[in-house]
């Protein structure tokens, strides 16, 4: 059936044609659900389907949707609620199918706040190796400016940057790609289209090296090519970068670095968090924002011929013990921020690459860093929560997330961190005294 479809073909075996599939978002069949049985009108747009019977109305968000599947002549839509079938629609059924899928795909890169038009699609199998689990399944990748896409007819979509892919193993079937967070992904399945879509990935992390590299010289105008190729991989745009390598690799971009911290707001915190994790333990990103680049709370007014709106800097830092990690932002043109507190899970260095790529993948914006599970599955919500639910990285985010500390004063924010970090979790307490203490909760003013 897959090779089926990979030709443009409906399960059943008959060959699609654009000119017989019709434009229009509503049809009619008949729908078996839990509320209804009858014959149908059913509507797919932007945020979902709407299925209208003869007395009832049964709306079905995006988010909802578990999985859908069309064979026999039936589409059968899984969601958190129960499963929903349609039939009696003949040809219909399929292009109904295609609509569904084409619109979920939409919905599910709105989510994932991807921007800008694919540079190749192809469709395929994918494994994915995600902290220990495995999920598997036939989608679509597609390949953007900064990163690639995979978008199954289920709830498995994910959004995979490029800036922090560390290994790319490729052969004339397949090719794995190994993230800085210790996930891997395999595309195989590819048909002819396989080289194609291999090719086109390769240029991509080319040009994301040289746009890297481009952007750390820009900072740094001291630096040669090598040493320019060096920190670029290093320190990707947008992937943060253990301050003691930036110190010994290169040297004079760590002190450009430091230059640009102590003009910003975090130039204290910085100190301090030197202190408490030691430079191999403390972890460095800095990021311009360019003109283009539209997101929330950080642009700043240009002067005339002013290209960079300002520099997004954050730092992550472990505690010594390996157990305490703090993050500290500094957006350009915000002034009131917070330092958000998590207890690690896992190896240190590793925790840190998840934290940054929980990030990235909301573009630092801190709200959902810490929305509540409640407040989520609200109507205003879901876009979020379709986010949430596809980053396993930002799912670890919120899961160790224990709280934040406010910049009331220096000092006493500095109190508030060594407290912190000097403090116990209850499971390291019950391994070394053989008895639980009560974890301490931050959220202070």
């Amino acid at each position: 059936m897959f090779d089926q479809l990979m030709k443009g073909m409906s399960p059943e075996g008959e060959e699609k044609t654009k000119e017989e599939k019709p434009k229009k978002s509503e049809f009619e069949g008949f729908t078996e659900c839990l509320l209804f049985s009858e014959t149908t009108k059913i509507t797919v747009d932007e945020e979902g389907v709407l299925i209208s019977a003869v007395l009832d109305q049964l709306p079905i968000p995006y988010d909802e949707i578990i999985s859908f599947v069309f064979t026999n002549y039936r589409l059968e839509i899984v969601t958190v609620h129960g499963t929903i079938t349609i039939s009696r629609m003949g040809q219909s059924g399929q292009w109904l199918y295609d609509h569904l899928y084409a619109a979920y795909n939409a919905a599910v890169l709105k989510a994932l706040l991807v921007e800008g038009s694919h540079e190749a699609e192809v469709r395929g199998v994918f494994e994915a190796e995600e902290n220990g689990e495995i999920i598997r399944g036939e989608a679509f990748f597609r390949l953007y400016k900064d990163c690639v896409c995979i978008l199954p007819a289920d709830d498995h979509g994910r959004r995979l940057p490029l800036c922090f892919v560390s290994g790319m193993e490729k052969d004339r079937l397949r090719v794995t790609l190994s993230l800085a967070t210790g996930e891997r992904y395999m595309f195989s399945m590819m048909g002819s289209e396989t080289d194609f879509f291999i090719e086109k990935l390769a240029a991509a992390l080319r040009s994301l090296r040289e746009r890297s590299m481009k952007q750390l010289r820009d900072m740094d105008d001291s630096l040669g090519s090598m040493q320019a190729s060096i920190a670029a991989k290093l320190m990707p745009e947008g992937v943060h970068a253990a301050v003691e390598k930036l110190s010994l690799a290169v040297p004079t971009l760590m002190t450009t670095f430091e230059h640009l911290i102590q003009e910003s707001r975090i130039s204290d915190s910085y100190q301090v968090l030197k202190s408490l994790c030691g430079n191999d333990r403390l972890f460095l990103g800095i990021k311009s924002s360019t003109k283009e680049e539209k997101t929330q709370s950080m642009l700043t007014e240009l002067s005339a011929g002013e290209k960079v709106v300002g520099q997004l800097i954050w730092l992550i830092g472990v505690s010594r013990s390996g157990t305490r990690a703090a993050v500290e932002l500094a957006l350009p043109g915000n002034e009131a921020a917070a330092t958000y507190l998590y207890d690690v899970q896992g190896e240190p260095e590793r925790f840190a690459m998840m934290l940054n790529r929980g990030m990235e993948a909301t573009k630092f914006q801190r709200e959902l860093f810490t929305l509540s599970n409640e407040e989520l599955v609200k109507s205003g919500h879901r876009t979020e929560a379709m986010l949430i639910h596809r980053t396993p990285s930002l799912q670890l985010m919120r899961k160790c997330f224990v709280g934040r500390v406010i910049h009331s004063s220096q000092d006493k924010w500095k109190k508030e961190m060594e407290k912190y970090f000097s403090s116990v979790r209850e499971d390291e307490t019950q391994e070394r005294e053989g008895k639980g203490e009560q974890q301490t909760r931050f959220c202070t003013n």
